[in-house]
């Protein structure tokens, strides 16, 4: 309803557009986005504004390393949420889904912070989600530039030989 209020599509067309994210098994507004209707950017702040909350591009900025360690990464990615902004007082989430208090709870439980939720579309905080990967790489480069007597030793083989079984 709010794709036709817009004038995105015309009732015929968005018929079309759902036979086509029905069939291809991704959301409506995956569709969307695919087919070009609009931008991934558009779509979000068209929902931001129905909703009344403030919508976040995350392309357009750069989240801190550190702040990855407020939403567990198994979190982020089921829920689809990502800590962007940290203030004195404040946390502030960027959130797929900005209803969902029970997350928003559990951070400010976790922080001892006010939760600050923004709208953010699902493919952008995907994109962001990156972040996490990044901190593994920087603990696996730091695991590699330490001292090799305080790491061990990693074994590829069984029993002290190699395990031969051409």
């Amino acid at each position: 309803n709010l794709i036709l209020k817009k004038g995105l599509l015309d009732s015929k067309k968005l018929e079309e557009m759902l036979i086509f994210s029905q069939n291809a098994n991704i959301t409506l507004s995956d569709a969307l986005v695919e087919k070009d209707v609009i931008s991934d950017e558009g779509l979000g702040l068209i929902v931001a504004k129905f909703l009344k909350i403030t919508f976040i591009d995350l392309s357009k900025i750069t989240i801190l390393p550190e702040l990855s360690h407020i939403v567990p990464e198994n979190i982020a990615r089921k829920q689809k949420v990502i800590a962007f902004k940290k203030e004195k007082s404040s946390i502030y989430l960027a959130m797929a889904d900005p209803s969902n208090t029970q997350i928003q709870e559990m951070i400010s439980k976790k922080t001892g912070m006010k939760v600050v939720s923004y709208l953010a579309t699902e493919r952008d905080i995907e994109n962001k989600l990156g972040i996490y990967r990044k901190d593994v790489q920087k603990t696996f480069n730091l695991m590699i530039s330490s001292d090799p007597e305080k790491l061990g030793t990693i074994s590829f083989c069984r029993n002290n030989k190699y395990d031969n079984k051409n």
